[in-house]
This record gives C-alpha cells, structure tokens and sequence, in this order.
C-alpha cells in the first residue's frame, strides 16, 4: 500500500495556515475595563483638584462678592464662557483635521468639552485630555496614533500661539507692557520684535524644508535628516492663531466682567495674555 504524499503548494499559492490562533494577550483583554479605571482615576483626580480650589474659600464671602457684582455683568461673563467653550471646540475641530481623522459633530464635540475640562482642572492636559479622548474616540475606530496627533495638537497650539499674541499685544501698547512687566519700554519692544522674527525665520526654514508629500490636507510634511515632522500649514496655523486670539480675549472679558474695579480693556488683555504667555512658557 502506497502512502499519501502531502502536495507541495505551486509558487505563488499561499499555503493554508494551519497554526492554532494566537490567544488575545493581558492588555487587548482587559483593554474596556482597564480604560474604565483610567476613566475613573482622571476624574478622582478632577474632583479633588476641585477640592484644593474651593477648601479654603469662604462661603458666606463668595456669596456677598457675587451679590455685589451687577446682574449685567454675571450675564454677559456666562455668555463669555459659552463662547468660550465654542472657541476650544474649535481646537478640536482644527486638531481632527490635523489628524485627518473624520469624527460625526455630537463626539467631537463631546469628546474636546470633556477633555478641556478635566485637562485644565487635573493638569497634564496632553496626558488626562488625550486617555479621555481615547476613551470616547476608540470607540469610532481611531487608533491610539491619531489620539496622540489630537492631543498634542490641541494642547501645544495655545502654547505655540501665546508668544506670537504677546509680542503683537507689546506692540499694540508698550508703555502699559513697561508698567505691568517693570521692565524699560525700549527692551520690551526688542524682545517683541525678537519673537516676531523667529516667527517668522522658523516659518521660512520650515517652508524650505518641507517635502511634496501631504501626510493630510492643510499638513506639511518636514524633513528633519533621518526624521520627518508633520505641521500644520501656513492656512491651518493662521487659522489657529486666530482661534487661539479668540480663545484668550474671551477668556480675559469673563475675568475683566467679573472685577470690582478694573483698568482699561486693552491694559487688562495685555497684563493677561503675558501672564498666560509666561504659563505657557514655564
């Protein structure tokens, strides 16, 4: 009796795989509960974040300073930060094209209000911000690539913004920057001139640097050596600093609203974009 000899597959046939599946490892099994936790620590933490601001507030102090203030001016700062909230959905927006994720309007926007939210009160926005949008956006099909483009995109935007609306605000007035700073008014309008200039050198190196390729629209791809980096282009950046412009002046008139006395509009925006300048630096 002969023996069946097993036939060798023909190039180019793939042979079947008869291997046994790999079992699912530790981490993709409990991946759900595992985010669940995470979910929960980030907001213990926003809670007792919260804690820290109000404990040693005194009711009866917040009430009358709240009494005092004319009802005018409590609307129009809920107003403000109404606004205020659009303004950060807009970074979303600008971070999901970035991305070059497609996300439907009601998850995005739920996705930066959360976000935002637990980021400014926990800190480490890129951190809390992006394990909340991985949260909420793993479950549309993004990866974990594409949170972090999101993430850091939203969270460095400001801060990449911040310097660039300073120095213009030195500009726009120099002598109330020499006052709120103590610095002389001469060296101010140096160091804002300074800052316009890498501005604008970084944005000239960046342009000759960048490559044909389009990682996504609006996006350059810039060749760094043996890396390359994708940025947002010359349209995408305007565009952010735009919105990041919007973001500080609203956020600056729900304070400016809220002070028993306060000096003119513009001195204020100016001592309060410096200041977020100098956080956004340290």
């Amino acid at each position: 009796m002969s023996r069946a000899v097993p036939e060798v597959p023909l190039d180019g046939v793939q042979a079947p795989n008869l291997l046994p599946p790999s079992s699912p490892s530790w981490l993709q099994r409990n991946r759900h509960l595992l985010g669940l936790c995470l979910s929960l620590l980030l907001f213990g933490l926003a809670l007792v974040a919260c804690w820290h601001l109000v404990r040693d507030g005194n009711p009866d102090q917040v009430h009358d300073s709240l009494a005092a203030v004319p009802p005018q001016a409590v609307f129009g700062a809920l107003l403000a930060t109404m606004l205020g909230f659009l303004v950060m959905l807009a970074y979303e927006w600008s971070a999901s094209r970035y991305a070059n994720v497609s996300l439907p309007s009601s998850v995005l926007a739920m996705g930066g209000f959360c976000a935002f939210a637990i980021g400014n009160a926990v800190g480490l926005s890129a951190l809390s911000g992006g394990s909340v949008r991985y949260r909420l956006y793993g479950r549309n099909g993004l990866g974990a690539g594409d949170v972090a483009r999101m993430s850091l995109f939203a969270s460095l935007s400001l801060g990449a913004s911040l310097p660039i609306l300073a120095a213009l605000a030195v500009l726009f007035d120099p002598e109330d920057a020499a006052a709120a700073l103590r610095l002389p008014q001469p060296v101010l309008v140096v160091m804002a001139l300074a800052v316009l200039a890498a501005a604008l050198i970084a944005v000239l190196l960046i342009n000759r640097k960048r490559l044909p390729e389009r990682p996504a629209p609006g996006c350059w791809q810039v060749d760094l050596g043996r890396f390359s980096l994708r940025l947002p282009g010359l349209r995408m950046s305007l565009i952010q600093l735009l919105i990041s412009s919007l973001d500080v002046l609203i956020a600056g008139s729900v304070l400016y609203l809220l002070l028993p006395q306060a000096p003119s509009f513009s001195s204020f925006i100016l001592v309060y974009m410096l200041a977020q300048a100098g956080g956004g630096v340290s």
